[in-house]
Parts: C-alpha cells; structure tokens; sequence
C-alpha cells in the first residue's frame, strides 16, 4: 500500500502478487479480498483495464460470498470509474447505482448497531432497578424470616410425626407386599399344578385309550386266531392255517411295536431316559436304515431313496436319534400309498444340521399339523392299507427331539405328502 501511495506501482503490483501467492492467503480470505481491490487499482491507474476489471470482479465475488459490504463497495467504485474512462456510461451507472444501494446498507448497519448499542444500555438500566428491586425483596424476606423462626420448633416437630406414621406406613406397605408376593407364588405355584395335573390327566387318558382300543384289538385277534386254530385245526386246509399264523405273527409284531413305544413314553414322561452323547457319521446311520427298511418298503411297493451332499458329524444320543428317525420312517410306510416314494434327507449348513424324511403319501390336514405330536390329539386314522396308527410314534419322536435339543418340524399337503424335519443347531 505504501508502493502504491507512493505511485510507485511496479513495486505494489511485485508485493501484492507475493502477497496473494502465499497459502495464508486462501485462509485469511477477508485480507484476499482487499489484496484483490487493492491490486485491480494498480492496474487501473496503470491503464491496464482489462486485467483490472478482472480483478475487481474476483474482488467483487470473494467479497459478496463473504458479506464485505465495504470491499464490494470499493471494488464497484473501481468498476465504475473504468467504465467511465471507457465510455460505457450505462454499465458506469449500473455499477454506481450499485455501490450506492451497499452505501445505504452500510449506513443502515451503522444505524442498528447504535440502536442495539441503545437497547443494550437502556436494559442495563432496567436490570441494575431490577437488582434493587430485588434487594429490596431480599430484605423485605429477611424480616419475614426473622418473624417467623418461633414457628420453626411447631414445623420440626410436625414433620417428625409425619415420618414416623411414614415409616408405620411404609412398614406395613412391605408387609403387604411380600404377603402379596407370597400369594402370587403360591398361585403360580398352583397354576404350575393344575396344568401339571392336566398333563397328567390327559397322559392317563391317553394310556387308557390305548389299553382299551390299540392293546386290546390285537389280543382279541390273537385270542380269535388260536381259539380257531386249537378248534378247526383238522377242517383248515394248509393254506389257511399258513394265512391264519402269518396274520397272528403280525398282530403280534404290531402289539409288540405298541409296548416298546409305551415303555419308550413311560420313561421319558417319568424322566427316566438319559442322554448318551457320542460323535458319529449320520449317513452311515442312515444307510443302516435303508438296509433295515428295504424289505419293508419293498412288501409295499414303495422305493426309498437317500439324498445327501456331503458326510455329516453330529454329536448327539445315538439310539434316541435311530429310534427317532425310524419311527418317522414307519410313519412314512405306514401312510404312503403302493408306488409312492419316501426320501432320506441330509443337509448341512454354517450352525446348523437337519436331517429329513420326505413322502409322497396322504399328507395331513392344516388344521391338524399343529396338534399331531400332542397327547391330547384326536386325529387319528389307519393307514393306506389298514396298518393300525396309535399315535404314539410322533409323539415319542417330539420327545426325543426336545431331549436332544433338536427341534421337529412338518410340512404337509393333503394329496402330495408330507416333510418331518429334525434340525440341530451347532
């Protein structure tokens, strides 16, 4: 600036170019925006207007974005004389009208902030009355306070007795409580014991349905097969007396089967049924399966096929797990028409393992998925050609797999089979 007071402007214009060149430059943009003005005047009086005016506009826009409204002022008053010295008065004005809208806005800052100067010294007035007021108000309260001390002894003395019948209360409010408490328990604890009797209750019933239907028709048939047999056995010819022996043999293979399934539940519901855990192959345990159901699924013109992607380790009760899925196979057998298909399948996954028994048999009704592995169910029918279905079988495989703590799933369509799922989770 000193340069350019001096006129020296070669020199002003080498310190104003060093000057915008360093990085504080772009930090400080307030200095920027005068270095720009400053520098555009140079080349003004320089008679170099072009680069002039385009500094005066990079003046003009750093100076607008940052509200310097006495830069953009300076830097509009550069753009005019320019425009004046060049003949283009109409531009000259534009610019001037300009600057003189900014002059006025200055002017009107100017008028604020003394008002706001005003303002604040007329609330300072008005708080420093307050502060007098207020202390006014403070000694007005000191001599109330000094003139009511003697009520101190009655206030004590009162709220002492509130505590105290407090406490009695609050005594006898935890009394109350822990009594509500205990009652709740005894409640709950009943609660517990009345579905515990239902449970037990329907186990009964169940246990009596089987001993007076399921257990007592294959006794009457044996008794009617050997009664036949001791008493015709000179009219019957070799034919019938083979039929008659083979039809004893299943009727007993199948009261059989019913007795290791009750013995099965009574261990289980009386707690008795331990877990054995050990690490073994699945699908060696499913080709023992497919071995011992080939014969059986071949008397029924059925195929039964095994699925699985790859050898699986579980660790889990052994038995429990064979019976499981042996009952479940049984099942499916037992409900899948001649020339249908059953399916073993194994999958594994990150975290989990299942392992599925797949049919193309009767399937299961909707309303009837949800209740077939309990107790209490009612649904029940024979199989495709008559085989006799207690129930129990599903049932023993919920508690089995509830025992292992794997979880049963089922997906059934009437017409189009069913799916008995066991899932593991790792």
């Amino acid at each position: 600036n000193l340069f350019y007071s001096a006129k020296n402007y070669d020199s002003a214009t080498f310190y104003y170019q060093r000057a915008l060149q360093n990085p504080l430059s772009e930090v400080y943009l307030r200095r920027k925006t005068a270095l720009l003005v400053n520098m555009a005047n140079v080349y003004r009086d320089k008679n170099n207007f072009k680069a002039a005016v385009d500094l005066y506009q990079k003046g003009y826009q750093l100076s607008d974005s940052l509200g310097l409204l006495e830069y953009k002022s300076n830097a509009l008053l550069g753009l005019t004389r320019i425009d004046s010295t060049r003949g283009n008065f109409e531009r000259a004005f534009f610019h001037s009208l300009e600057r003189q809208q900014i002059l006025t806005e200055l002017k009107t800052d100017e008028a604020r902030n003394h008002l706001m100067a005003s303002e604040a010294a007329r609330a300072l007035e008005v708080q420093n009355l307050k502060n007098k007021l207020l202390q006014t108000e403070n000694e007005y309260q000191d001599k109330m306070i000094a003139n009511q001390r003697w009520f101190g002894l009655l206030i004590v003395l009162t709220l002492i007795g509130i505590l105290v019948f407090t406490l009695i209360q609050f005594r006898n409010y935890k009394k109350i409580k822990r009594l509500n408490k205990l009652l709740e328990t005894n409640i709950s604890r009943l609660d517990t014991q009345n579905l515990e009797l239902d449970h037990l209750n329907k186990t009964k019933d169940k246990f009596f349905s089987i001993v007076s239907h399921d257990l007592r028709s294959p006794f009457a048939a044996l008794r009617t097969g050997t009664i036949m047999l001791n008493t015709e056995w000179e009219e019957l010819t070799e034919d019938e007396k083979r039929e008659l022996v083979l039809q004893l043999d299943k009727s007993a293979e199948n009261t059989h089967n019913l007795l290791e399934e009750l013995l099965q539940w009574s261990l289980l519901q009386q707690g008795l049924m331990k877990l054995s855990e050990r690490t073994f192959s699945v699908s060696d345990m499913i080709q023992e399966l497919k071995d011992l159901f080939d014969n059986i699924v071949g008397a029924k013109e059925l195929r039964l096929n095994v699925d699985f992607d790859q050898a699986l380790q579980l660790t889990t009760d052994y038995q429990m797990l064979k019976q499981l899925l042996q009952n479940l196979l049984t099942n499916a057998v037992k409900f899948t028409p001649r020339g249908g298909e059953i399916t073993i399948e194994l999958r594994s996954e990150p975290g989990m393992a299942s392992i599925a028994v797949r049919d193309t048999g009767i399937g299961i009704p909707k309303e009837n998925q949800g209740r077939i592995f309990e107790i209490d169910c009612d649904f029940g029918r024979p199989g495709t050609e008559g085989e006799k279905s207690s129930g129990m079988g599903l049932i023993l495989c919920m508690d089995y797999a509830r025992l292992m703590g794997a979880k049963l799933e089922l997906e059934s369509e009437v017409g189009r089979g069913s799916v008995f799922r066991v899932v593991f989770k790792s």
